[in-house]
């Protein structure tokens, strides 16, 4: 059997799973003093009845007084027995009855009752009544006398503002003012859509075909892809070869009669196949335009166009900007943002705070639906956070501060019960504050009355045995008092004593 203690804020879901964690089918389960499952015997009773669905079996143990009683409710319905030992009762002999024989009727004696007379029988049916009457009051009175009384002391209204730190992996101190904090873990997922900035050209690009012309000796190659550029209007138009093609070397023209020794030449040429870099109508240019190759001297090759070129055609349309991903990634870590710090406020237990600006979120996965430059409309980002925030619990808090209270409470004075107000605010990060992942600085306000310390418990033991007169002297004498009311049930004339047991004294102290 394995042993396991609760802590006093784990509910029945929290001690379930715990228990359901464990390889060992016999499990001791302590439950601490203010155990939250003691707020109902049905915690207990569903507690029970899922551990035994996982097969497995519960012994329950606690210190806490309303814990013991609810558990022995509880053995009590299933038919376990409380833990007592049961009474062991004394042997006894057996008893042997005989019927005696029956005697002639002859023989039996006659008794022979007084005689009374009418009169003494009237006396004693009274006697005997109220003797009666006199013993059922007598022994209702002493069983149940009562006494009640209500104390109204004066008070003092009390604000304090103090400054404590909720600290990641540590222990609520009085002397450094902290309280324990616990980090608290989740994932979400969420996607947005937004309408894209960028823009693209799109279309088709400009076809043709030009005359290359080798004004030199030797012949060339021009690889495909090589670039003829044309220039119009002060505009550079580029166009690139779609073929490998080699042009002739020039040749000499026959001597000219009319000029002998004068040498002319033909130039070599080639008709090769280009189409436009981009797309777009402004390169469809016409017929005998020319063209330069490759940042080759015009003077030694130079292109023409054969026809039109024609086919460029173009419009410009909404495209995926890098600034688009930007702002989604911006965007939705916003949004997640904030759902992580509800799917985290949905995940509190009883008891439990998130600090506000605490949670912290971190990328786990995002994909975007295009990439920079593809034409779209929208752009479409699905991301997953996994977020975390730090948290501390309400009843740490309320501890921390009364025993802080000493410091600035009145001697004979102490906080009352009643009307207390805690609130907590996040100081956030600042010069003189910190706020992050592991520690947090709280401002904590304590709005509450003053009232005298009245221990009811003494009061009771000093009250218990008294008569009315001597009570009243008791509560007439108490420090700081303002009025007070005392009495007795049932109210009768000589019997006028406070009960010694004080489990029958009340006692209700008020402020003013």
């Amino acid at each position: 059997m394995i042993r396991v203690t609760a802590e006093i804020h784990d509910d029945l879901i929290t001690v379930l799973n715990k228990i359901r964690e464990l390889n060992d089918s016999g499990i001791e389960l302590e439950l601490p003093e203010g155990s939250v499952l003691f707020e109902n015997i049905l915690n207990l009773k569903l507690l029970k009845k899922q551990v035994d669905k996982m097969g497995k079996t519960l012994h329950l143990e606690t210190v806490d007084e309303t814990g013991q009683y609810l558990l022995s409710l509880l053995d009590e319905e299933i038919g376990v027995g409380t833990g007592m030992p049961e009474a062991v009762l004394p042997k006894q002999a057996p008893t042997h009855f005989s019927t005696p024989a029956a005697e002639p009727e002859q023989a039996r004696p006659k008794i022979a009752l007084p005689k009374i007379n009418i009169k003494n029988k009237k006396k004693l049916v009274l006697i005997g009544v109220g003797g009666l009457a006199i013993v059922l009051i007598l022994a209702a009175v002493l069983q149940t006398p009562k006494a009640y009384a209500k104390v109204v002391v004066t008070s003092m209204p009390l604000t304090k503002s103090i400054t404590i730190k909720a600290i990641k992996g540590t222990v609520s101190n009085v002397e450094a003012k902290s309280i324990r904090a616990t980090t608290l873990s989740t994932d979400v997922t969420d996607s947005v859509t937004i309408p894209t900035t960028g823009t693209k050209l799109i279309g088709k690009k400009a076809k043709g075909s030009v005359t290359i012309y080798n004004k030199t000796d030797t012949e060339k190659e021009f690889k495909k892809g090589t670039v003829l550029v044309n220039e119009t209007d002060g505009n550079e138009l580029n166009y690139e070869l779609t073929q490998t093609v080699t042009v002739a070397a020039r040749t000499p023209e026959p001597e000219d009669p009319e000029n002998p020794g004068v040498i002319t030449y033909t130039a070599g040429t080639v008709e090769a196949k280009i189409e436009s870099s981009d797309v777009g109508t402004k390169y469809n240019i016409d017929a005998n335009e020319d063209l330069t190759i490759d940042d080759k001297k015009s003077s030694e090759f130079s292109a023409k166009t054969v026809a039109k070129l024609e086919g460029g055609e173009s419009e410009t349309v909404k495209a995926v900007a890098d600034a688009d991903k930007t702002k989604a990634s911006a965007d939705l870590l916003t949004t997640l943002t904030t759902k992580s710090t509800s799917a985290l406020k949905e995940k509190l237990g009883r008891g439990q705070k998130l600090i506000d600006g605490s949670v912290k979120v971190a990328t786990s996965t995002q994909n975007f639906d295009h990439v920079v430059g593809d034409q779209a409309d929208t752009l479409t980002l699905t991301q997953t956070v996994a977020a975390q925030g730090l948290t501390y619990f309400e009843d740490d808090v309320a501890r921390l501060v009364d025993k802080m209270s000493d410091g600035f409470i009145p001697e004979g004075f102490k906080l009352s019960d009643k009307e207390k107000e805690i609130d907590t605010k996040v100081l956030g990060q600042t010069d003189t504050s910190v706020l992050n992942d592991t520690e947090a600085d709280l401002q904590v306000t304590l709005k509450t009355f003053v009232v005298p310390s009245i221990d009811e418990e003494e009061l009771k033991n000093e009250l218990a045995g008294k008569n009315v007169e001597e009570a009243k002297k008791v509560l007439g004498s108490i420090q700081n008092v303002k009025t007070y009311e005392f009495r007795l049930t049932p109210n009768i004339p000589f019997l006028q004593k406070v009960p010694k047991n004080t489990d029958k004294i009340f006692v209700t102290i008020e402020r003013e």
